[in-house]
C-alpha cells in the first residue's frame, strides 16, 4: 500500500512539471504548425489507407481515430 502511495505521488509530480498555459479551444487554429517531417507522413498514410480496398467498417473506424488523434498531437501543440 505504501509504494502505491509513493508511486502515486511521484507520478502526480511530473504531471505539472510543463511550463506554460494549455491552449484555449479557440485559439486551435492557429496553434498548429507545417512541420513536413510530420505533416507529410500523416497525409500519406491517409492517403494510402483510402485507397485500400475492402477494409471492414471498424477497422476503418479505428484507423480514422487513431489517425485523428495523431494529428491532434503531433501538429497542433503549443509551441
Amino acid at each position: 500500500m505504501k509504494r502505491a502511495l509513493l508511486a502515486a505521488a511521484a507520478c502526480s509530480a511530473t504531471l505539472w512539471a510543463h511550463t506554460g498555459e494549455p491552449i484555449a479551444p479557440h485559439d486551435l487554429w492557429s496553434a498548429w504548425s507545417f512541420d513536413p517531417g510530420v505533416v507529410i507522413p500523416l497525409l500519406l498514410s491517409a492517403w494510402l489507407f483510402s485507397r485500400s480496398p475492402g477494409i471492414e467498417r471498424w477497422r476503418a473506424a479505428c484507423f480514422w481515430a487513431g489517425w485523428l488523434s495523431l494529428v491532434f498531437a503531433l501538429v497542433f501543440y503549443i509551441r
